[in-house]
């Protein structure tokens, strides 16, 4: 009978925990300044496009979002100091529930940006490396 308990209790206590584990999600975020220049405006665009190109799909599930951020309004701030930003910058972020679980910044955007198909392979490897994690 105690075993039998037991088991019960072991089988109610597992689905509650990995039962109701939450969804991974994907963010990309744009992270800029009020002043922009024209290469700037040119990677968030281009990053947007490409996310939206290869991962329409992923987008319209809620897996993927992409976000621009104004990192000198007063609230945004603490992105600088999270992602220890030092310029505009495109950063992925795999989202579990409210916790961020891992973030990489994709910082070959500066190099990639003069060459169209270079950027959007880089884009698509990239999030393609972080979509197979939350799988």
């Amino acid at each position: 009978m105690k075993n039998r308990l037991f088991l019960v209790f072991l089988l109610f206590f597992s689905f509650s925990i990995f039962g109701d584990e939450k969804p991974k999600k994907i963010i990309a975020y744009y992270f800029h300044t009020t002043h922009r220049c024209a290469t700037c405006l040119k990677i968030e665009n281009s990053s947007k496009a490409a996310i939206e190109k290869y991962f329409k799909k992923e987008m319209e599930e809620g897996k993927i979002s992409f976000v621009s951020i104004n990192i000198e309004e007063e609230n945004n701030r603490h992105y600088i100091q999270d992602y220890k930003l030092y310029t505009k910058s495109l950063i992925l972020s795999i989202v579990q529930g409210e916790k961020e679980v891992k973030w990489k910044n994709l910082d070959k955007v500066w190099l990639k940006i003069r060459n169209e198909e270079e950027f959007n392979n880089y884009i698509k490897e990239e999030v393609e490396s972080f979509l197979n994690e939350i799988k």
